[in-house]
């Protein structure tokens, strides 16, 4: 773990480091995404039934030029299920370093530009733990693995974005499940409507 936050640190180090001398500030944005659809599937068990978790998540925008943001940031999630004969209950956390870029060149009107950005998700850290419900048999792991992608495209006046968004994650864990010989491992992907705030 210790290696893997020295790790992050050295990036975003260098991220500063080549940073063109005409960027302004640094920005700092704040997503709300809300979710109309996605699909999952899971190797290891038959599937599963989210009961309910979070996410948090702190996104740092770095301008490169005054049409284009380079953006980075950290997410967390936390999540508890079921398989869906609720013969198997357990939980998952994930860390990623997002890592990206935003382009708001296209003028439309006077005060809105079009918004289009992405960003590709690197794992740092996770641990997952799947116990067997008839006897109580538990397996854990922390050997964390996977990659996500994040796209939006919107309209921008520069302090507020309103955007559709596509996420899609993939998630392993070396973990089998008492009883079973797969390993564990989750690719989750969703599409919505998102708002944001620049400040």
């Amino acid at each position: 773990m210790k290696k893997k936050i020295c790790g992050l640190l050295m990036v975003i180090y260098s991220i500063f480091a080549f940073l063109p001398s005409s960027a302004s500030a640094i920005k700092v944005k704040l997503r709300l995404d809300l979710p109309l659809g996605g699909s999952y599937s899971v190797n290891g068990l038959d599937s599963f039934v989210s009961q309910g978790g979070f996410g948090l998540g702190l996104g740092v925008l770095i301008p490169y030029d005054q049409d284009m943001d380079i953006e980075t940031g950290y997410e967390y999630s936390s999540v508890r299920f079921n398989n869906t004969s609720e013969s198997y209950k357990g939980s998952y956390t994930s860390h990623f370093l997002k890592l990206g870029g935003s382009y708001f060149g296209l003028q439309i009107t006077d005060s809105y530009r079009l918004l289009t950005g992405a960003t590709f998700d690197l794992p740092l850290a996770g641990q997952a733990e799947v116990t067997r419900k008839s006897d109580q048999e538990s397996q854990s792991s922390s050997d964390f693995g996977g990659w996500g992608i994040y796209a939006n495209a919107g309209i921008t006046n520069g302090n507020m974005d309103y955007y559709l968004f596509y996420d899609q994650r993939k998630r392993s864990y070396g973990l089998t499940p008492p009883g079973k010989s797969e390993k564990l491992s989750w690719t989750t992907s969703q599409y919505g409507l998102g708002v944001g705030f620049t400040f």
